[in-house]
């Protein structure tokens, strides 16, 4: 995961502190936000959380980072909901949807399965 480039959302501040690291120490490159972010810097993936506070959803963040950069940006949302609702609401069989809690092990191997898949070797 050396060098790729994350756009990490979570409104939880300690998460979001917590989360960064974990893919620093991995090698990624980190962008970490608590909301939607306004200005767009590209990356290779978004992770975010479902719920971002203000009525924001992770399926929201997701569609304007894509649009910003007029790319399907592969993205994982992290919930605590049932994964069957979010997925309907977010109706992308694309996106990854993982539980929380979720454990740093899961985490590594569903990014490292992305990358292979849009990155292939």
């Amino acid at each position: 995961m050396r060098g790729w480039s994350i756009l990490l959302v979570e409104d939880d501040v300690d998460v979001l502190e917590a989360t960064a690291g974990l893919l620093s120490s991995w090698g990624c490159r980190v962008t970490a936000v608590t909301a939607i972010p306004e200005t767009i810097e590209p990356c290779d993936m978004i992770i975010t959380d479902f719920d971002l506070g203000g009525g924001a959803t992770g399926g929201d963040c997701i569609i304007v980072v894509r649009a910003a950069l007029g790319s399907a940006i592969p993205a994982i949302v992290i919930t605590g909901h049932d994964e069957n609702r979010i997925s309907v609401e977010i109706d992308d069989s694309d996106i990854l949807i993982l539980k929380k809690p979720l454990r740093p092990a899961e985490l590594r191997s569903t990014i490292s399965s992305v990358r292979a898949k849009f990155n292939p070797v």
